[in-house]
C-alpha cells in the first residue's frame, strides 16, 4: 500500500467516522476514532472529535476544560463553540475574532456558528 492510498483511506473513515457521529451513534464513533489515532499520529492531533464526543455526551464544560488545557491559542474556534454551547455570552466575541482568522477553515466555522454569510 501506497503513502498515498494509505492516507485516501484514512479519509475514507474519517468521513465514515463523521458520518456516524452526526448519526447519534457517539460510542461507535469515537472507537473509530481512536483506531485512526493508532494508525496516524495527525489524526490523534486532531482536537475537533474529542470535543464534539464530549459536547454530544452533554459535557460541554469538560470539552472546554480540554480546549483550555491545551497550548495557549491551540484552538480557539473549538473554545467558542464550547462557549457557544454552554451559553456563555463571551463565545460571541470569540467567535468574532476569529471571523477574519488567515486560516480558511477557522474563518468559515466561525462565520457558520454566528450565522454569517459566507466570504465573497
Amino acid at each position: 500500500m501506497t503513502a498515498v492510498s494509505a492516507m485516501a483511506d484514512i479519509e475514507i473513515e474519517m468521513q465514515a467516522m463523521a458520518e456516524t457521529l452526526r448519526a447519534g451513534r457517539i460510542d461507535e464513533a469515537e472507537a473509530m476514532f481512536q483506531r485512526l489515532a493508532r494508525l496516524d499520529a495527525r489524526v490523534a492531533d486532531m482536537l475537533l472529535f474529542p470535543v464534539l464526543f464530549m459536547i454530544q455526551r452533554h459535557q460541554p464544560l469538560d470539552a472546554l476544560r480540554f480546549v483550555d488545557s491545551q497550548p495557549a491559542g491551540r484552538c480557539p474556534e473549538l473554545r467558542a463553540l464550547c462557549l457557544k454551547v454552554l451559553g456563555d455570552p463571551t463565545w460571541h466575541g470569540e467567535a468574532m475574532a476569529l471571523v477574519e482568522s488567515p486560516d480558511p477553515g477557522i474563518a468559515h466555522a466561525m462565520r457558520e456558528l454566528l450565522e454569517l454569510p459566507p466570504r465573497p
